[in-house]
């Protein structure tokens, strides 16, 4: 039997914090599929546990990534809502070359812009997998 020692693990968000207690679970929840499977099927059952489950805890991790980034890029360039939103009356060249406080809006759009697609190919990756 493995040596039950215990270890202090800081981490460095709350949603590290997350991420980690979600592995621990998984790990758990992979031991318990072992020991619940029958003779001849402990590596089969452990496999597709392990491939299902851990695609769910990337997938959850990589959306906390990206949601994070999206939301330092979004308060980083945080100016005049018309700046990265699309106001009904202005056209987009007209937001793009706003000038805001000696900041083009052309910049804060584009980050604003990659953002999205970013989480855009994360829900594409998920749904396309379902």
């Amino acid at each position: 039997m493995a040596d039950k020692s215990k270890r202090t693990i800081i981490a460095s968000s709350d949603e590290e914090a997350l991420f980690l207690e979600q592995a621990k679970a998984m790990y758990a929840e992979l031991n318990q599929t072992t020991d619940d499977a029958p003779d001849g099927e402990v590596l089969a059952r452990a496999e597709m546990c392990a491939l299902i489950k851990g695609r769910e805890l990337v997938r959850k991790g990589l959306e906390s990534v990206v949601q994070r980034q999206a939301e330092e890029v979004e308060k980083k360039f945080s100016g005049p809502r018309i700046c990265l939103r699309r106001s009904s009356r202005a056209s987009r060249t007209q937001i793009e070359n706003a000038d805001y406080g000696g900041r083009r809006c052309q910049d804060s759009a584009r980050l604003l812009h990659e953002s999205r697609l970013s989480r855009e190919r994360i829900s594409a990756g998920r749904s396309a997998r379902h």
